[in-house]
């Protein structure tokens, strides 16, 4: 049972890894495969943040 617990969180894990690698990749950043990468770039994208103007809607 445990071995089923981490893999659907590794799963989860996995799949919200890649989204936010899609979405920083709609505005140009482009961050290699792997935890380790993205929360390495983690600074750069937090930087993002004050670039682009918040929009209503």
């Amino acid at each position: 049972m445990l071995h089923r617990i981490r893999q659907l969180h590794v799963k989860n894990a996995t799949a919200q890894s890649s989204q936010i690698r899609g979405l920083l990749s709609e505005y140009g950043m482009v961050v290699r495969q792997g935890k380790s990468k993205l929360l390495a770039q983690q600074p750069a994208y937090q930087s993002m943040d004050r670039a682009y103007p918040k929009t209503n809607g």
